[in-house]
């Protein structure tokens, strides 16, 4: 009887220890690949300019991370340019109301993309009655797309924001944004992004 208890008491303690180790594993594993998958880079910047412009910190750094994975001088075939992959057109519409020198070529600045970027993106929030969907959907595919898709009741009860993307590149993006923006306002909520 006595064996008989140890040996249990013995695969009880494993079991326990494994458990413990696993979850342990489980909990920093996850951690460890969203901190991997969603860094946080530029955030001084990202700071700044959230103050700045009204937008969510965490939304800026979504746009980031998605457009440009934190690479400053990225570019795409579209020929938008920067962290937060702004076009020539974008630039010189957002330009016309800003007062300060910049010039397309510096949207390989952090500063100048970020300033830019966050500028066009609280532009299309207020546009858009501050919905991040429809927003996005605009950073993405341009405000005419998103106009025209408003005007059709498949797409949108209201004509104010979109409950579905009729583009699928568009939709697909807008959901790789909001899944960012889930996460950066989810692991980064206690301490403020740095």
């Amino acid at each position: 009887m006595y064996k008989r208890s140890s040996l249990w008491r013995r695969i009880l303690t494993i079991v326990l220890i494994l458990a413990i180790v696993f979850g342990l594993g489980a909990f920093f594993g996850r951690k460890a690949y969203y901190h991997f998958r969603y860094p946080v880079k530029y955030a001084d910047l990202a700071e700044q300019y959230a103050a700045e412009y009204k937008v969510d910190k965490n939304l800026i750094l979504s746009v980031i991370n998605v457009e440009s994975g934190f690479d400053p001088e990225a570019a795409s075939e579209a020929g938008a340019v920067g962290l937060m992959q702004m076009t020539e057109e974008a630039f010189d519409w957002i330009h016309g109301q800003m007062n300060d020198t910049a010039y397309f070529e510096d949207l390989i600045k952090p500063e100048v993309s970020i300033q830019y970027g966050t500028k066009l993106l609280a532009l299309l929030l207020k546009e858009y009655h501050g919905d991040v969907p429809t927003a996005m959907a605009a950073y993405h595919a341009g405000m005419g797309s998103v106009n025209s898709w408003l005007a059709l009741q498949k797409n949108s009860k209201n004509g104010r924001t979109l409950d579905s993307i009729p583009k699928e590149d568009t939709a697909y993006y807008v959901e790789k944004i909001l899944k960012a923006y889930d996460v950066y306002k989810t692991y980064y909520a206690e301490k403020p992004a740095k």
